[in-house]
């Protein structure tokens, strides 16, 4: 099969509600479909022509500009995306001229009430964001940033920090497992003291040393 066997017509996408969910979409082109005089249910379904990598799948809007193929006779229908750089991918790429010649957007997709994107800046990182507060960063210098509204984690080398975006205060987390085991041999080490300090001069610390032990056990339950 040969190109110049086909008719290439641009189109403008009017339908992606694919019933069979595989990509395809209704749209109106110049001379060939019209939804303003046409019945949309009786117009043909346009399959696509190709999605780059294996088994990748990006579903358009609404209003997309479209290539369509068609054969001589019509029998069928295939189509390709137009190049269309929208405003968000634009900002991205835009927003650091310096990164201009290395960014690259991986996703960009706006619906209306959330905008979801991945990419890459060299001032930034890799970045998968879906609002200005809520973001995985992996930075140029090995760390990640997790922000989720007022909260953040931080990931530095073999350390993990947790914070209040408001302060930007950041404390380090520790490591459960490890915080249980100090936990447990330090209310056993109280726990022999006020065994044998029941008598004598250390007699009164037997009650706040018991009280201290119950204290670290609750600790443990809530870990």
């Amino acid at each position: 099969m040969k190109l110049e066997e086909f008719k290439i017509l641009p189109g403008t996408v009017i339908d992606v509600s694919d019933p069979k969910y595989i990509g395809r979409v209704k749209a109106d082109a110049p001379g060939l479909f019209n939804s303003a005089v046409m019945n949309k249910e009786g117009m043909p379904w346009i399959y696509p022509a190709m999605m780059t990598g294996y088994q990748r799948f990006s579903k358009l809007n609404v209003g997309s500009k479209i290539w369509i193929f068609t054969d001589k006779e019509y029998h069928e229908f295939w189509y390709v995306p137009m190049f269309e750089l929208n405003q968000d991918t634009r900002d991205i790429i835009s927003e650091n001229t310096s990164d201009y010649q290395e960014s690259e957007v991986l996703l960009s997709r706006n619906m209306g009430d959330m905008a979801v994107y991945i990419y890459y800046r060299p001032s930034e990182g890799i970045v998968l964001k879906n609002s200005d507060n809520t973001f995985i960063t992996l930075t140029p210098d090995n760390q990640i940033i997790m922000r989720s509204g007022e909260g953040q984690v931080l990931i530095k080398d073999n350390q993990v920090y947790i914070g209040d975006t408001n302060t930007n205060k950041m404390e380090k987390a520790v490591m459960g497992e490890s915080l249980l085991k100090f936990i447990d041999r330090f209310a056993n080490a109280l726990d022999k003291v006020a065994s044998i300090s029941s008598a004598g001069y250390t007699g009164n610390l037997t009650i706040p040393l018991m009280e201290c032990v119950a204290e670290l056990r609750a600790t443990q339950d809530l870990l």
